[in-house]
């Protein structure tokens, strides 16, 4: 489920898409398997984050506008802290299985089911029907590290790419096709929306003179340039558990970011720090965007409580997550420095 989750992200880019596809998905499997329901749910949770952090990513491209950083890098940035974040819920996943197998299995299960290994020609024939999925991935990704797309030429390609698929598979009607463009019109206008606000209220910031007052006022402070760092982490948790992750990128981004500016730290490898930190706040109580999409999702099949309770251990991994993509800073800069 992680693992899919990781590919998942790198087509859509949307924790909450991921957490209602996966809530259909894997949970029926995972629960068939023998594990428990609260643990199942929370996998589900945890690994949908992964839609923000693995490129294409929304919450990079608002990023972007508001620190004027190009939108490209700051994608590329988010793969291996995505990857990262990847390896520690699977090393997190295995040591709950061998240490607390009573928070993993089901009461009275004997274990995951021993199902014997595929032959490699279903291996094959499982490849051959998304190759070209991955083959988009890889055009688009690929070409935006190597230069020879914008972000904005990416998704187009991207689109037209998906579109062919469909029409070569026979999977895209008048009707459906119209849907779609409906539903990426309606999508579309809305980020363009947020995008508008969020120039709008940095140009308010800035000629009011409040954004150079804050800056001047925490560096008089003479905090230590983490402890700072820290105080932000503080702000986004709290906020995370109000509003909606995109909402507080547009309150709080254009005071913090002149403020890590004169502190002299990368503002990519601040991007990160905040998309990683921010989408925690997805699996918080009351407002959890996922825990309701799975909800959403599930109906009367999960109670609400359990899935935040079954997501707590990934919160914990990801406050792990953040602790190592803060200490070593080469993970978010490396692959943009090779651009």
């Amino acid at each position: 489920t992680v693992f899919a989750n990781a590919v998942f992200a790198a087509i859509t880019g949307v924790s909450v898409a991921s957490a209602a596809v996966f809530s259909k998905v894997s949970l029926p499997e995972m629960l068939k398997h023998g594990y428990n329901k609260k643990f199942a749910l929370g996998v589900v949770a945890g690994s949908s984050v992964l839609g923000m952090l693995i490129p294409p990513s929304i919450l990079f491209v608002i990023y972007g506008v508001i620190s004027e950083e190009a939108i490209g890098r700051l994608l590329i940035a988010g793969i291996l802290p995505g990857l990262v974040l990847t390896a520690i819920y699977s090393v997190g996943i295995t040591i709950m299985v061998r240490r607390k197998p009573e928070l993993v299995m089901a009461e009275g299960g004997s274990g995951p089911l021993r199902l014997p290994p595929l032959p490699v020609r279903d291996y094959l024939k499982g490849f051959s029907s998304c190759w070209g999925i991955v083959a988009l991935i890889l055009i688009t990704l690929g070409g935006i590290w190597g230069g020879l797309f914008t972000p904005t030429e990416a998704g187009a390609v991207g689109a037209f790419g998906a579109l062919v698929l469909g029409l070569a598979k026979r999977k895209i009607t008048p009707s459906g096709f119209w849907e779609v463009l409906l539903e990426t019109g309606i999508t579309t206008a809305g980020i363009f929306f947020l995008l508008i606000s969020a120039q709008m209220y940095s140009r308010m910031l800035a000629l009011s003179g409040l954004v150079d007052w804050t800056a001047k006022f925490v560096i008089a402070l003479q905090l230590p340039p983490l402890a700072v760092i820290g105080m932000f982490i503080v702000v986004w948790l709290i906020l995370g558990a109000l509003i909606d992750s995109a909402s507080i990128m547009l309150l709080t981004l254009p005071l913090m970011i002149p403020i890590v500016k004169a502190l002299g730290y990368s503002l990519i490898w601040f991007g990160v720090v905040s998309v990683i930190v921010i989408e925690m706040g997805l699996l918080t109580p009351p407002f959890g965007m996922v825990v309701f999409a799975m909800k959403s999702a599930l109906g009367g099949e999960a109670k609400i409580e359990d899935i935040f309770q079954g997501s707590y251990p990934f919160l914990f991994m990801m406050a792990l997550a953040t602790v190592i993509v803060i200490a070593f800073a080469i993970l978010s800069t490396w692959l943009p420095s090779l651009m």
